[in-house]
């Protein structure tokens, strides 16, 4: 079997004019084939990607909350939302599989608590129950109290 670079996947997805939002069902639904469990367990998390520009889509100077040596509190960068899937490899292993990110814009109404509802409602829809990992950041309201009434177990 030969093994192909990733960008020859991103040009083969972008050629076929994929969906990303379809592509963003279908992959956890191939994990879980692949991977079967009973409980489907989900991560949020937002990650600042420092950038030199200082224009583009969602730069800006943002807050680092990870409190990095040698690295500025405030910084020029992006902010990606992602939601991965943990699957049970085997005993004591576990795989990370991004299903999805979103890159914050720096003005509107789609914010990271947004995203973050999308995105779980994304990978939601099927009948499996569910358990999701998600920092203080995001332990708000809106985001939360729908998935409690969905009966998703939540680990904040």
């Amino acid at each position: 079997m030969s093994r192909a670079h990733w960008t020859t996947c991103y040009k083969l997805i972008e050629r076929a004019h994929v969906s990303v939002a379809d592509l963003s069902i279908r992959l956890p639904q191939l994990v879980q084939w692949v991977f079967p469990a009973e409980l489907v367990n989900l991560i949020v998390d937002e990650t600042l990607v420092p950038r030199t520009a200082k224009t583009g889509p969602g730069i800006g100077v943002k807050h680092d909350r990870e409190r990095k040596a040698n690295r500025p509190t405030f910084l020029n960068s992006q902010c990606w939302v992602t939601l991965p899937l943990v699957v049970r490899v085997r005993l004591g292993s576990a795989l990370t599989v991004p299903i999805r990110s979103w890159l914050v814009e720096e003005s509107g109404q789609r914010g990271k608590l947004w995203m973050a509802r999308q995105l779980i409602d994304l990978v939601r829809g099927q009948d499996k129950d569910a358990r999701l990992l998600i920092d203080a950041w995001f332990i708000r309201k809106s985001p939360i109290l729908p998935l409690l009434d969905q009966r998703v177990r939540i680990i904040g």
